[in-house]
């Protein structure tokens, strides 16, 4: 009953957190979308699939993932649990491709109430595993791999916890972020930010809330000055309310829960953004 309850709420904030996040998705730029390189990485690696994919999975609604697999195929399937987020990155995805896309609003979790064994030829999602509560992540892995042909392809960028952020202090973190943003107008810098502060606060079980971003803001506000100060400001409504709980494994905790499962073909890193080398891209194929 605990672990039932525990996975509603975890549904229901991540649920409210995307819902809340759609009014600022085409601001978000790496890590928290693919940069320039993880495109590549996406597209090279879903052109090395032979045959090319016929039938694929995004999961997520992610644009840059959906231009990639129009490619590919006229067979695409996009499953996400938020109409908001549907709704934004409609404007950002020309018509022509969403109009040989399936779209399907559901958790996750549920796919395999839906697709039958061997569904997909390849599956692809950006930062997904991180969004799915820490004690459900065997179960959904083991879903995907259900879900795809013997001979498919599972690609995906996975956060993975760095642990130098535990010892900066959280004041530190936030005024370096935001003066990155003054200085070099850094797209990405709010994600940046909230990743490192996840990184520092990550619990016993690897899932992190809101309240040590929150905590973090406000220590960070009376230590900041003049402009960095009011843009930190600026910050509480948009990341104060959220109640998500994150989950951002150490590789070697993912890549053993994935190995269950999948053969590990390949791990590529980008480098044209912070941090890279803690999202790393990997090419999952499934264990026969």
């Amino acid at each position: 009953m605990k672990k039932w309850f525990l996975k509603q709420l975890h549904n229901f904030n991540m649920f409210i957190a995307w819902e809340g996040r759609s009014g600022y998705f085409e601001k978000i730029g790496p890590p928290g979308r693919p940069s320039n390189q993880d495109v590549q990485l996406y597209y090279s690696k879903l052109s090395e699939c032979k045959p090319y994919p016929k039938r694929i999975l995004i999961l997520g609604a992610t644009p840059e993932l959906r231009k990639i697999a129009a490619q590919f195929s006229r067979d695409v399937t996009i499953v996400d649990f938020s109409p908001g987020i549907l709704k934004k990155t409609a404007l950002l995805v020309p018509k022509e491709i969403r109009e040989h896309e399936r779209i399907i609003i559901m958790n996750w979790l549920a796919m395999d109430r839906v697709f039958p064994l061997q569904s997909f030829d390849a599956i692809l999602g950006d930062m997904v595993i991180r969004q799915v509560a820490h004690f459900e992540i065997p179960k959904f892995l083991k879903m995907l791999k259900n879900m795809l042909a013997s001979n498919g392809t599972l690609l995906m960028r996975v956060n993975v916890r760095n642990p130098l952020w535990t010892e900066i202090p959280r004041e530190k973190i936030v005024i370096d972020c935001v003066k990155q943003y003054e200085e070099y107008g850094f797209a990405g810098f709010l994600s940046t930010m909230m990743f490192r502060l996840y990184d520092k606060y990550a619990d016993k079980t690897y899932s992190v809330d809101q309240r040590g971003v929150r905590n973090a803001l406000f220590a960070a506000h009376d230590a900041a000055e003049g402009r960095t100060k009011t843009y930190i400001k600026s910050l509480f409504g948009t990341l104060g309310k959220q109640k998500a709980r994150w989950t951002h494994l150490p590789r070697e905790k993912f890549e053993a829960l994935a190995l269950k499962d999948f053969t590990i073909s390949n791990i590529i890193f980008a480098d044209d953004y912070p941090d890279a080398e803690f999202y790393p891209f990997y090419v999952l194929l499934p264990q026969t």
